[in-house]
């Protein structure tokens, strides 16, 4: 079950997703501020979240999770699967993805 702090997070990603496949079907690009804002606010959030409840692992977990997912993303990219713009978008939803409902 899905702790209620996360749910601002999926609601994000969910707005985040929505532009950025208006902005891929309009341009045929994601542009870099979009992807670069959605991790800045998802690893802020978890900042604050942290310092709210006094526990840091809801940031090193959402840093955890960018982090593995950016290893995915390189992959993808690399491989010529994905472009540069849904890479970005892929490490920006490691960031969001809860990983602390598991681990916590």
């Amino acid at each position: 079950m899905i702790r209620t702090e996360f749910w601002f997070l999926i609601v994000l990603a969910f707005v985040w997703i929505i532009i950025a496949i208006i902005q891929d079907l309009r341009k045929r690009e994601v542009a870099n501020w979009l992807n670069f804002s959605f991790v800045a606010v998802a690893l802020v959030y978890r900042v604050f979240l942290s310092i709210l409840l006094w526990d840091y692992r809801y940031f090193v977990y959402g840093a955890a999770g960018f982090a593995i997912f950016f290893v995915f993303a390189n992959f993808f990219y690399y491989a010529r699967i994905f472009a540069g713009g849904d890479a970005k978008l892929l490490m920006a939803l490691g960031a969001v993805f809860p990983f602390s409902v598991f681990l916590l």
